[in-house]
């Protein structure tokens, strides 16, 4: 260990230092890089933004973003919920289109009345 940083006290008191030193050393580096050289000593994890989220494939391979057809887009990756109740992941799909009346009688049920001229429905 470096003399003068041996300690967390003394670190936070040359923290500007302290901040220089690991800004230089992480800057010439990926930032998965810099997790996996630091990682090995200390627990460390590469902040990701929404787009190399999105991008991330083991969020397929674990069904936490799935393809589902959608009538208008066609095919779209969207993300579903990480939490498992049981082994299956939570199932996903599209919006009902607006208007559709088998969607909104599949929705809203036996509590509302379907109006079959216009694609309405008003409460019971």
């Amino acid at each position: 260990m470096i003399r003068g940083y041996s300690t967390a006290a003394a670190r936070l008191e040359r923290r500007a230092e302290v901040d220089e030193i690991v800004a230089n050393w992480t800057s010439q580096f990926e930032k998965h890089t810099v997790m996996r050289l630091i990682g090995a000593t200390a627990p460390a994890g590469a902040v990701l933004d929404t787009h190399e989220i999105a991008d991330d494939p083991t969020f397929e391979q674990r069904k936490i973003r799935q393809t589902m057809t959608h009538a208008v887009i066609g095919s779209y990756a969207m993300s579903g919920g990480p939490v498992r109740f049981g082994d299956a992941p939570p199932a996903v799909g599209p919006a009902p289109l607006l208007g559709s009346t088998a969607a909104m009688c599949s929705l809203i049920g036996s509590r509302w009345t379907i109006s079959r001229s216009a694609h309405c429905a008003t409460p019971r």
